[in-house]
């Protein structure tokens, strides 16, 4: 009785927990909430390409690199629409520099963009990529926090073609709107609006507003509450949180090293030094965090598979783990 009034305890705090939404927008049966997230964000743009998703099949996200040492991509959710574009998901809730974000959605469009050409094909056949991320940093200093990016002609302002489309939700221009506008109710915001609320809310009587007013998002957290009941996807679930804080932890003691070091006026050569110890000792934290998570995870009887799911490691990882004192 005690362990089922514990289960009934359980409540998602962070519903972008990659664990968590790739359960909710990634399973199979589970297409109709990827594509209500995306239309609504979709049809707030009324320039460019109109993009309608009607349906969408998931696609596998491991995509090998080109070359033996080429770095291999995985990708958080990948899918193909009706109208054969290919569309990646990607969640970065860690703070991170704009022009890495930046960086890394080119390089992981120019694999899937290659991806849908084979050998002998005609240029033609290769099919637009749509990147959505949704980031917990600013990009930029504008106030927009969804944007959208294609390659424009600049003396004309006219779109090269439509191959490459970018959007970006920035989550803190995100929430200093909805805080500005809280005097509006549930059913005054549009949908993406209302997404957004839920996949980052945790007041009970904003999330109960939600769930009368959308019945997709009623479907949503009534699919968490038996999430959270299962064991495996629970414990999945909390090692991704615990990860997020070892890492959120690790960057902060990389700051105030920095900061210090800059305080005490180290000379140029021994900062540079001093930068390459830290990147390569918060390197290494960040593996050793990583295997004890493991290790905990086999400690307490889950399987390497479930482990694999959760935390993105490798099966040399997991033999690691197993191998520590």
């Amino acid at each position: 009785m005690g362990d089922q009034n514990n289960k009934n305890e359980r409540r998602i705090l962070n519903r972008l927990n990659d664990a968590f939404f790739k359960n909710l927008f990634g399973r199979p049966g589970h297409e109709k909430y990827l594509i209500s997230l995306l239309n609504s964000m979709f049809e707030s743009f009324h320039q460019g390409r109109r993009i309608v998703i009607q349906t969408l099949s998931y696609l596998n996200r491991e995509i090998d690199p080109i070359t033996d040492n080429g770095k291999a991509c995985r990708m958080d959710l990948m899918a193909q629409i009706d109208d054969g574009n290919i569309i990646d998901i990607e969640i970065q809730l860690l703070n991170s520099s704009s022009n890495t974000i930046r960086k890394r959605t080119l390089y992981y469009f120019s694999k899937l963009y290659e991806r849908g050409i084979k050998s002998g094909d005609d240029y033609v056949n290769l099919r637009p990529c749509i990147m959505v991320n949704i980031v917990n940093f600013k990009l930029d200093e504008d106030e927009e926090f969804l944007s959208r990016y294609q390659l424009r002609k600049y003396n004309h302002d006219r779109i090269l073609n439509d191959d490459i489309d970018f959007f970006f939700i920035e989550l803190p221009k995100w929430r200093k709107i909805s805080t500005e506008n809280s005097s509006k109710s549930i059913k005054e915001i549009n949908r993406l609006n209302r997404w957004l609320t839920y996949l980052t809310g945790s007041d009970p009587k904003l999330i109960a507003e939600l769930k009368e007013s959308d019945p997709l998002i009623k479907e949503a957290i009534m699919f968490e509450k038996k999430y959270t009941m299962d064991d495996a996807s629970w414990y999945e679930y909390l090692m991704r949180e615990k990860a997020y804080l070892d890492q959120n932890s690790l960057e902060n003691w990389a700051k105030r090293e920095i900061a210090e070091g800059r305080a005490k006026g180290h000379a140029e050569g021994h900062a540079e030094g001093h930068a390459e110890g830290l990147a390569e000792g918060l390197a290494e934290g960040a593996q050793k965090t990583l295997l004890q998570n493991i290790r905990g995870l086999l400690k307490i009887g889950l399987d390497e598979k479930t482990i694999k799911k959760g935390l993105n490691c490798t099966d040399e990882q997991i033999q690691e783990a197993k191998s520590l004192p």
